[in-house]
């Protein structure tokens, strides 16, 4: 009869763990597919890594909501080859754009509205220019390394790709054709 009840004891323990083990996998399944979701994107083409073909610059906010979501910028070659890629918060793209007289004004939609404002405008035409490093432009150790400094400023077709993150994370970003891949040439606050 012992043995019986510890027998049965046992069955029901581990019934009970697949059905929680079961319930809790199906829970973050469903949490993962939601904050997944696409919430907003903006895209341009513009000429980059090729000096024939445009490639397709993307940015993209997922997840729950967009002040809590993740931002996805990536640079897509015509061959469908992602060259470039970086995620963060979407709060990184809240900055001094977005001041009040009082910072308890600033409401949720604000925050919100600021983000995708910020989507909207991160390929303006201002952003992309040729050379990428001006013929006589110093470098600066403190903004770059002089290897990869040396590389884009030597390519006077280099297209450069200037953007910020956050309030003062600036970043100027170019195609390496001597590694064939994109890098940050700048880095500075």
């Amino acid at each position: 009869m012992n043995k019986r009840y510890i027998k049965h004891n046992l069955y029901s323990y581990l019934l009970f763990t697949i059905i929680l083990m079961t319930a809790l996998l199906e829970s973050v399944n469903a949490q993962t597919k939601q904050d997944s979701s696409i919430l907003y994107t903006a895209t341009k083409m513009h000429i980059f890594s090729s000096e024939k073909y445009e490639d397709l610059f993307q940015i993209t906010l997922n997840g729950k909501d967009t002040l809590n979501g993740v931002i996805t910028f990536q640079i897509i070659t015509k061959n469908s080859k992602i060259i470039y890629k970086e995620k963060f918060p979407s709060i990184d793209l809240i900055g001094y754009g977005l001041v009040a007289d009082n910072v308890n004004k600033i409401t949720h939609k604000d925050s919100c509205d600021y983000i995708l404002e910020r989507m909207n405008k991160f390929f303006i035409d201002e952003n992309f220019f040729s050379p990428a490093v001006d013929k006589g432009e110093a470098f600066d150790p403190e903004e770059s390394d002089k290897k990869i400094w040396n590389d884009i400023a030597s390519d006077t077709t280099a297209i450069g790709f200037y953007y910020l993150v956050g309030e003062e994370n600036n970043r100027q970003i170019a195609f390496s054709k001597k590694t064939a891949k994109v890098v940050v040439y700048r880095s500075y606050d």
